[in-house]
């Protein structure tokens, strides 16, 4: 996965994460509209605000959405868990290899001419000694 690849698949996140929290605050606006509220965030959001009604509304919003989020996380943990575990596929054995074949004339050959390189290294030294 290259640099552009990472990075796309970032804003994919990203995107979808933005998608998300616009379905969440979709659904307290609705909850709100119905006169639906979680007393416990709204005594939360009320201390947050130090009493003032409207600071108390935006504080209640911003926990509520972050508990439908917390609940979303839960959820998707839980059916995670819940999920069947499949037993792991034992892996397949490779077939076995034949060794290549070495032909043994090249080696001699390679070691003929070795042993000749050498021995005309040896001759020259005893020559120039």
């Amino acid at each position: 996965m290259g640099i552009k690849d990472f990075w796309q698949a970032g804003q994919v996140a990203l995107s979808a994460n933005r998608l998300a929290d616009r379905a969440f605050y979709a659904q307290v606006a609705e909850e709100m509209r119905q006169g639906i509220r979680d007393e416990a965030l709204w005594l939360m959001a009320y201390e947050q605000a130090s009493g003032d009604e409207t600071q108390t509304r935006a504080n209640y919003i911003g926990l509520r959405v972050r508990a439908l989020k917390d609940e979303a996380v839960i959820m998707g943990a839980v059916a995670d868990a819940q999920k069947p575990v499949e037993p792991a596929k034992p892996e397949a054995t490779p077939p076995l290899q034949t060794p290549p074949v070495v032909d043994v004339s090249i080696i001699k050959v390679t070691i003929t001419i070795i042993g000749m390189t050498w021995a005309i290294m040896w001759i020259a030294y005893v020559l120039a000694s």
